[in-house]
This record gives structure tokens, C-alpha cells and sequence, in this order.
């Protein structure tokens, strides 16, 4: 699927990503971790910010993670979906967001995120620069609450 056609758990009607918006690497079945990721696709149904056709702003990452990690923030129905992606085929890498990302983002701080995957909380968000450190491959999903400080 090379096209940025994908077909989700919800069915066909992914249809082609804007540019910008489609997942490195094409289709989640194009990416090389996809196995490791069909186990924890159920977090799709745990969010409405995380259906297809919601809208995703990429969140920039630096240093290490700006070449081996992913984050965006999906946003539906007032509510957010945090989506950190590793594609290190080694290592794990640290992502951190700065207090300023988070608040350009409207991500409310202080608050806990809700791991949509493994579910119970997530590393809280104090108000200064948040940081999740991703296994080899991994990802992690966390429900935010949004509306800025």
C-alpha cells in the first residue's frame, strides 16, 4: 500500500493520508514493527481522538528523538490522544516535550495521561517538560486532557 491508502480496524476509508499527516514509513502494515503493534491496536477503540480521519498535529521532538521517534497529538470531541512512535531497531529513546510544546499543543499540565494501551496513568505532566522513555520499536498512546494550563 505504497499509495497512503490504509485500511484500518474500522474498515476501508482511511483513504490518502495529507502530506504531513500519514504515519513514517506509509501504512501501519508497511512499517517493519507492524506485528508488534496489531496486539495493541485495541487503543484505536479506547479514544475518539484516535478513529481515522481525526485531526493530528506532528509535535516537534529534539535531539535523539527527532531522528528515531514519532509524536502527534490526535484530537477529537475535546478530547486528545498522545501517540509516541520509536523506530530505533536497537535502542529505546527518550522523548521529552517541552512545557512549551504542551501548551502550544493545548495540552492542559498539570495533569496524569491515561495509557490507552496498558492501561492505569501515565507519567504525570507538572507543568514543566514532559519525558517517556519508549522501548525498542515501541509506542505508547496516552488520553490527554485538552484546554491549556
Amino acid at each position: 500500500m505504497g499509495d497512503g491508502t490504509c485500511v484500518s480496524p474500522y474498515g476501508n476509508g482511511y483513504g490518502v493520508s495529507p502530506s504531513g499527516n500519514e504515519w513514517p514509513g506509509g501504512c501501519f502494515g508497511d512499517w517493519s514493527a507492524a506485528p508488534a503493534l496489531a496486539s495493541t491496536l485495541i487503543a484505536m477503540r479506547s479514544s475518539p481522538a484516535l478513529r481515522p480521519g481525526t485531526p493530528r498535529t506532528k509535535l516537534a521532538l529534539s535531539g535523539e528523538a527527532a531522528t528515531r521517534a514519532y509524536a502527534a497529538l490526535r484530537m477529537s470531541e475535546g478530547t486528545g490522544a498522545l501517540v509516541l512512535l520509536n523506530f530505533a531497531n536497537s535502542q529505546s529513546v527518550q522523548v521529552t516535550l517541552s512545557a512549551a510544546a504542551l501548551a502550544a499543543s493545548s495540552i492542559r499540565t498539570p495533569q496524569t495521561p491515561v495509557d490507552l494501551i496498558d492501561g492505569g496513568d501515565g507519567p504525570p505532566m507538572n507543568g514543566g517538560s514532559w519525558r517517556v522513555t519508549l522501548p525498542t520499536r515501541g509506542w505508547k498512546v496516552y488520553g490527554v486532557v485538552l484546554g491549556g494550563r
